[in-house]
């Protein structure tokens, strides 16, 4: 299993989160697949029934970056993106969507010069395509820090 050092910590922290919320917050089966984009400040989310070809995943993950980060078009200082995703049911075995999105993360991320990770987070954990990177669990719990 690859390993990720180069991936700042609050982001790991997103996406073990990300699977948190997943777990408790969808049924076990029969959700529909959920496309996500979030920075330290804000997290926008948008169901995705049926199939899409990669210029709509394109556009569709560009208007998504840009609406969290609306200052990319006027060329002014913004806040990074860290991380777009993509929650579906099923393993963590690689399925073609989620390739086809992180492509799609990719053409917008370089179209908004933003920084962006591409995921696949599932109820056992999350994998980056683009590494191959897994990180899988079987009991995950909330936990609480003393100091935010």
């Amino acid at each position: 299993m690859p390993d990720l050092p180069d991936l700042p910590a609050p982001l790991t922290r997103r996406m073990r989160t990300a699977v948190l919320d997943l777990r408790e917050g969808s049924p076990r089966s029969g959700f529909e697949l959920r496309l996500h984009v979030a920075d330290f400040l804000s997290h926008l989310e948008r169901g995705l029934p049926g199939d899409h070809d990669l210029g709509l995943r394109t556009d569709v993950m560009t208007a998504m970056l840009a609406r969290l980060d609306p200052a990319a078009h006027l060329g002014a200082r913004r806040r990074p993106v860290l991380a777009a995703w993509v929650t579906r049911p099923g393993g963590l075995d690689p399925h073609e969507s989620d390739f086809a999105w992180a492509l799609a993360s990719r053409q917008a991320a370089a179209a908004l010069e933003l920084p962006v990770e591409f995921f696949a987070v599932t109820r056992s954990g999350w994998h980056h395509p683009t590494s191959g990177a897994v990180r899988r669990w079987t009991r995950l719990r909330r936990t609480t820090t003393a100091a935010a």
